[in-house]
């Protein structure tokens, strides 16, 4: 089976991109953190929440602004280290409420299975959002000089320490797993031959992807005409090493067009 262009991936998503240009180019919200409001709304209708991103099309700037308001505050409950009240489980979020035709959205479920729910929402991110916006996002980081943006960056973590919001655009830094040998915290890249990838594009692509994670990449020693075929991640903390492969053994990613195979250093 071919796989899908990036022209097709852009046409099956394009309501998806028209909120997210009103999102990053109207309203001038972060563009990473409008991916993954966005991300989190198709994760919940992937599990039985009605579709609000079509609704909000026929809403107001403002209106669309407070909703995406209401995403951050999702995604701040569910990355935070301290769950949800139960009495906030409604209230906190009453024009998303609505939009959901009244389906409640139990943020302590959410904040409980929080694992599974942002590994789901980086997956879209990457895999979705990345690609299908990708126009869209230069586009808004061109303007990002000009028009500063005013809302925080949610970057998810996992760890012994869980603070995943910042202002500004850069995000958190995980904090260090110093008893975890580095073996454990590292990551086994492989190139295809033709296709060079410099050790920048490695480290932009994981640290715009899962936040300043990345303590160090070991490069293949070549000589002056060679290409590297591998590289090795280190990982700041070793428990990110499960968000990036998403519970699987291999992963493989798409950089500027070449392909990035993953797996963990201690696996065959």
């Amino acid at each position: 089976m071919a796989s899908i262009t990036i022209e097709e991936l852009r046409s099956f998503h394009s309501i998806d991109r028209e909120l997210y240009s009103r999102l990053v180019l109207n309203l001038h919200r972060d563009p990473f953190q409008s991916m993954q409001i966005i991300a989190l709304w198709i994760c919940l209708e992937q599990v039985g929440y009605p579709n609000i991103i079509l609704k909000m099309l026929f809403l107001t700037d403002d209106a669309v602004n407070s909703i995406a308001d209401e995403g951050v505050h999702i995604l701040n409950c569910i990355t935070s280290e301290i769950p949800p009240p139960i009495s906030t489980n409604i209230n906190v979020t009453p024009l998303t409420l609505d939009l959901m035709n009244n389906q409640e959205i139990s943020l302590q479920f959410l904040y409980e299975n929080r694992l599974t729910a942002l590994s789901g929402i980086m997956k879209i991110v990457n895999e979705v959002c990345f690609k299908a916006f990708e126009d869209i996002l230069w586009l808004a980081l061109g303007n990002a000089a000009a028009v500063p943006y005013p809302t925080t960056v949610i970057v998810p973590e996992f760890g012994e320490s869980s603070s995943f919001t910042r202002s500004g655009l850069n995000p958190p830094t995980p904090k260090n797993d110093i008893d975890v040998p580095q073996g454990e915290r590292t990551l086994f890249i492989t190139f295809s031959r033709g296709y060079p990838i410099t050790e920048r594009e490695i480290r932009n692509f994981f640290v715009r992807s899962y936040g300043d994670c990345v303590e160090a990449i070991y490069m293949q020693d070549i000589t002056p005409n060679e290409q590297p075929m591998y590289a090795h991640l280190v990982l700041r903390s070793a428990s990110t090493i499960a968000v990036i492969l998403h519970g699987k053994e291999r992963a493989q990613f798409l950089i500027n067009g070449k392909n990035l195979r993953v797996r963990h250093h201690g696996s065959e």
